[in-house]
């Protein structure tokens, strides 16, 4: 009986597009394109898979609200669609229909895109994030194991093990007990068995939940729990971690 090929490798969903790698290394997105942010080279909605490029050199793609960064296996970085806040990274505001490459570096290891900003790690365990429309080093000493970023908030887990949270957080989505919203990153408890994180929100004043697993394998949440969205059997917020009740 036929099958159809099923050969998709990784997948980033944005606000209202989404894009993936496929096993081969080429790079596919679809959904909406107001910003250029499938990558294209125009800004007309698509329904169904469309190739961006011709490249099968593909390492990694995360797709934000209204624009996507992308790493090839060189180590180089690419980014495309809105940049009105220099979110690309390359000290420009200008908006790209199609993937230009931030810089001339090619020691990038992964990326994660933002609302607002877009934070990435280098091969050293060096942690990036643009601020003025240029990337610039979170200030550690420390090497950086992963990096998620999201509308206003960021966490990430450094090689030891350790939880660092930052940005807004007013329903105390940032998980360090308080709602006053972070400029750098702050150690979240004492644990150092963090083995993957999720910032989550939707801008510096509003609603965001964060969430993280550890290598127990339980999973933790914290932040805005309105609509259940904590997994704790409840629909109260919390400003630290929680375990996710199963």
């Amino acid at each position: 009986m036929w099958a159809p090929k099923q050969d998709w490798a990784f997948i980033s969903a944005g606000g209202f597009h989404t894009c993936a790698l496929k096993k081969s290394g080429s790079l596919w997105c679809w959904g909406k394109n107001d910003a250029g942010q499938l990558g294209d080279g125009t800004k007309n909605e698509r329904h169904s898979p469309t190739q961006v490029g011709a490249s099968t050199t593909w390492q990694s793609v995360s797709a934000a609200t209204s624009y996507t960064c992308g790493l090839k296996k060189n180590g180089t970085m690419w980014c495309w669609g809105d940049n009105s806040v220099g979110q690309h990274g390359d000290g420009t505001t200008v908006a790209k229909t199609s993937p230009t490459q931030t810089g001339s570096l090619s020691t990038w290891q992964s990326v994660s895109t933002g609302g607002w900003s877009t934070c990435g790690i280098r091969i050293d365990g060096s942690l990036w994030c643009t601020g003025t429309g240029v990337f610039a080093k979170v200030n550690s000493t420390e090497k950086w194991k992963s990096i998620s970023a999201n509308m206003g908030n960021y966490c990430g887990i450094k090689a030891g093990g350790t939880l660092w949270c930052w940005g807004g957080n007013k329903y105390g989505q940032v998980g360090d007990g308080t709602q006053k919203p972070r400029s750098s990153p702050v150690q979240i408890g004492v644990q150092a068995t963090w083995h993957s994180a999720a910032a989550g929100g939707t801008s510096f004043t509003y609603a965001g939940v964060s969430c993280g697993s550890r290598t127990d394998g339980t999973a933790w949440c914290w932040g805005w729990g309105g609509n259940g969205q904590l997994g704790n059997g409840t629909n109260g917020s919390t400003t630290t971690p929680t375990k996710v009740a199963k």
